[in-house]
């Protein structure tokens, strides 16, 4: 060690150590390597987005998951609505309620699609 280094001794939780092992061994550097860079390149100014993409991400996942129970119950409405022979104007409102959902339900995948590739998942 030469005199424009200095040691320093931390304690971290278990978790982050393993982290930090990880990334180190994933990036061909030693763990003190790692560490230094991590200091050095200090926490990314989009950090911020980062957390409202992941916290997109989860809502979207909700959202499409509630989407598709919407359209099967409608689905199975207008199923059942047929088999009675039902007025035709309300037929043709349930699907196009029906088209409603699917389009929204397609705009959601599109965009969950969309953050994945962001977020690199």
């Amino acid at each position: 060690m030469s005199n424009l280094e200095s040691q320093l001794h931390v304690r971290v939780p278990a978790r982050l150590k393993a982290e930090i092992e990880s990334a180190a061994k994933a990036s061909g550097r030693s763990m003190n390597a790692e560490i230094v860079y991590r200091l050095e390149t200090g926490i990314p100014d989009d950090l911020p987005v980062l957390n409202f993409l992941r916290e997109e991400l989860s809502e979207l996942e909700f959202q499409i998951e509630g989407l598709k129970q919407e359209r099967a119950e409608q689905s199975a409405q207008a199923k059942d609505y047929e088999k009675i022979g039902g007025d035709l104007v309300a037929s043709a409102i349930l699907r196009m309620e029906i088209r409603a959902t699917t389009a929204r339900l397609i705009e959601a995948e599109s965009r969950l699609r969309r953050i994945k590739r962001v977020l690199g998942e």
